[in-house]
This record gives structure tokens, sequence and C-alpha cells, in this order.
């Protein structure tokens, strides 16, 4: 099965997700990367490689070539073909915004009443939004998630008022909660 399109966009002020590394450092460097609805398939090096940098997007090619045993110009190549062919997007910086005060709060939302015209514009419009740090395409009970960030639950509260007012009369239901404490796993699927 195909990996649902997760959709995720930085503004200069939000350009991080909050992290928790047993108090050791705020700071984690990650691997953002999505898989295409077209098939693509990684092979073990791809995988490796891919790996790699998903524990640390700051690792040397010739430190990749050694822990995977990957010649450093195959590691190479490998590495600029995933960013041409859009396997890897980007690389960001995570910092643990909580020791800054703020909180992550999500909204998981029910869609109903759209064309698909107005459906791409209202994601079009998510995304573009200063409001939401992750916007989240979705099947299952929810069809929408929506992450952000605020140090209080009063501005939270603005954010929110101002996605109801705006899309209100298409959200047949939605729920929210509130990240105190999130860890960010290695990925098993690498």
């Amino acid at each position: 099965k195909t990996i649902s399109t997760i959709k995720q966009r930085t503004h200069d002020h939000y350009n991080c997700l909050p992290h928790k590394n047993s108090g050791k450092t705020s700071y984690l460097y990650r691997l953002t990367y999505f898989f295409n609805k077209m098939a693509y398939t990684l092979d073990t090096r791809d995988k490796k490689i891919m790996f790699m940098l998903d524990r640390n997007a700051r690792m040397s090619i010739t430190e990749i070539s050694k822990k995977t045993r990957i010649p450093r110009n195959i590691v190479e190549y490998r590495i600029k073909r995933l960013l041409e062919e859009g396997m890897i997007t980007k690389f960001v910086t995570e910092v643990a915004l909580g020791k800054i005060g703020y909180s992550t709060y999500k909204i998981y939302c029910q869609i109903s009443g759209m064309t698909q015209q107005q459906q791409e514009q209202f994601y079009r419009e998510l995304i573009a939004s200063i409001d939401f740090i992750w916007v989240a395409q979705c099947e299952g009970r929810w069809d929408l998630l929506l992450a952000s960030y605020a140090q209080s639950v009063v501005e939270f509260d603005a954010i929110k008022r101002r996605f109801l007012l705006k899309y209100g009369t298409y959200i047949a239901d939605y729920a929210i909660t509130i990240v105190n404490e999130a860890y960010i796993l290695e990925r098993t699927h690498l």
C-alpha cells in the first residue's frame, strides 16, 4: 500500500519540530523525506544511506560510507539521486520548543461538504498558513490532522477560532490534543 501523503511546510519562525533528547541537547538534526504516490523501490544501499541520514542528517559522506560499508563515491551518488528523485526533500533542524515555552496542539478533523476543487484550495491554504506547522491528509475517522505551536492555551484558542471561523462549515467534527512530550524514534522501515 502507498503511504498517505504528508504535507509539511515550514516558515522562518516555525522551521523546526519539538524533540526531547534526554536532556543532553535541545537540537537534533533530522532528515525529512516522503514517498511519492508513484512506486519507488529502495534497494538495500538506499535504505542504509537513508537510515544513517535519518539518524543524523549532518553526518558526512565519509562517515556514512564507513558505517554502511558502501564506497564513498557510491554514497555521494546515491544521496544526489535521492534528492533529484524527490525521495529526500530537505534537511531540517529540530529544536526542543518546549524548553522555550511552546506546546504542541493538534486538531483532528472530519471534513464534509467540499467539492474536489474546494478541497484542493483548502489544503493549499492550510499549508500556506502560518498558524499550522504540520498538515496531514489521512483516512479513517479523521480526514485531516493539523499541528500548531503556541505558548498558551489562550494563544492556541485564537488559532483554533480563526480556523473554525474560516472553515467551520466544512468541519463535521473535530478533536484537540495537547502534546506535553514527544519522542522521535528510529524508523524501522528504512
